[in-house]
């Protein structure tokens, strides 16, 4: 019985909601296509710029599709529920410490190891690694359908989608610059994951860490998609710059889901 799932927060890391790491856009992409200095859309050369976001979009879109494929399939598997949480839903009893922890840190690895060569990567290749990056963190976040009740894991991911996507509005439209606030943001989300970390061991913690990131990542959302939107205009989409994108504006869109999940989503 899936009901019977542990729920101590003080010693079951699945109510340590995942927090997916992020590596800033410039490090990814090189030095040689930095946004550099801003300057108004009108009159750059790529002016197809809709259709790219179009096509950042829908990597996004099919990594989040991925992630929730990735999810179904351990939850549909006691075997995998089993091997990742350690619980034995059969029987409702725990059979060891499970190895969460090492899908847990899965991602982040990834993420550092492909992170600054992804943009040299063949095309099918970094999509490749986009898909593979999406599975991890759906493995890594699978203990949500366990956890939390279908009507909130529903209306926190309308609401996250919503936010993203006015902020994303925000940041294609709007004329000022978010270079500023975008390193702010960036500073931020180290602060995060070292926040996230020290709520590993005093739980408590996570309530202001989900407070904030959910903040952190809309304004990263907005900062990410002009950031993509102005590479777009200066280099046109050489290189992997879409998939770079989707992999940053997934990743906002993951956590700020599971920040308001957490914060107010009800627990079976």
């Amino acid at each position: 019985d899936l009901h019977s799932f542990p729920t101590r927060r003080s010693s079951d890391l699945q109510h340590q909601p995942y927090q997916a790491p992020r590596i800033d856009m410039d490090d990814m992409m090189g030095a040689d296509y930095a946004p550099g200095q801003w300057q108004d859309p009108a009159g750059q050369l790529h002016a197809d710029v809709g259709k790219f976001m179009g096509i950042v979009f829908a990597w996004m879109s099919a990594a989040v599709a991925v992630t929730a494929l990735a999810i179904w399939a351990v939850v549909s598997s006691p075997a995998a529920i089993e091997f990742i949480y350690g619980f034995d839903v059969t029987t409702g009893t725990r059979t060891g410490s499970g190895a969460q922890m090492l899908f847990l840190f899965a991602p982040l690895v990834l993420v550092m190891i492909v992170g600054k060569r992804i943009n040299g990567m063949a095309p099918g290749l970094a999509g490749g690694m986009l898909m593979i990056y999406a599975a991890l963190v759906g493995v890594s976040i699978s203990y949500v359908p366990l956890v939390y009740d279908a009507g909130s894991i529903v209306g926190c991911f309308a609401v996250a989608a919503g936010m993203f996507a006015v902020m994303a509005a925000i940041g294609f439209f709007t004329k000022k610059d978010l270079t500023g606030v975008g390193r702010f943001l960036s500073m931020a989300v180290v602060g995060l994951m070292i926040a996230w970390l020290v709520s590993l061991a005093f739980p408590a913690v996570y309530f202001w860490v989900s407070a904030i990131g959910v903040f952190i990542f809309a304004g990263l959302t907005a900062k990410d998609t002009q950031e993509i939107k102005q590479m777009y205009m200066l280099h046109g989409g050489r290189g992997n710059l879409a998939v770079v994108g989707a992999l940053m504006l997934y990743i906002s869109l993951v956590n700020m889901f599971l920040f308001l999940l957490y914060l107010f989503g009800g627990r079976d």
